[in-house]
């Protein structure tokens, strides 16, 4: 008779528990709703922090031309005076780090010149990439032989950008 009442005991304090956490995610208890939690609420701040300083970023970009050709020419000029970290500036915000630790790389390799001269000398043969073109962003590509150099408009600054080389 004990154990069998205490085998109730038992299964009433587990239902009273399970009726209690079902309440609490019900009611949004704090603790019960991951959503409302410290740690989900900071890294929501977190990402919307991000976020914004992305958006300011490419607000902010102002290196690029009012057409894919002139950020092209504007490119190669800055190539040609050997300012990398400028000619970097006139792609995309996120690949701006890249290039310019691939161009540093080319010009310790002692290449940067037959790179220039190549980029230079293309043959430039513009065509719109229809596929790539929507009502918040258009993109072209400049392809001659071997080469493709894609760019894209940046929505925010109204300037073209490099995206791809």
């Amino acid at each position: 008779m004990k154990i069998l009442l205490k085998i109730i005991k038992i299964i009433l304090f587990a239902f009273a528990a399970l009726v209690l956490f079902d309440l609490g995610l019900y009611a949004g208890v704090k603790g019960f709703d991951y959503y409302k939690s410290y740690p989900a609420r900071k890294l929501a701040k977190s990402v919307e922090r991000l976020e914004k300083e992305r958006e300011l970023l490419y607000k902010n970009d102002v290196y690029g031309g009012k057409t894919p050709e002139e950020t092209f020419e504007m490119y190669v000029a800055a190539l040609k005076k050997g300012d990398l970290e400028l000619a970097s500036k006139y792609f995309v915000v996120d690949k701006q780090n890249a290039v310019l630790n691939n161009l540093e790389l080319l010009r310790q390799r002692n290449q940067i010149d037959d790179y220039i001269k190549r980029v230079d000398s293309l043959n430039k043969k513009w065509r719109l990439d229809a596929a790539g073109s929507s009502q918040f962003s258009q993109s072209y590509f400049i392809a001659s032989d071997n080469i493709n150099i894609q760019f894209s408009l940046n929505i925010s600054s109204k300037v073209w950008k490099i995206y791809s080389a």
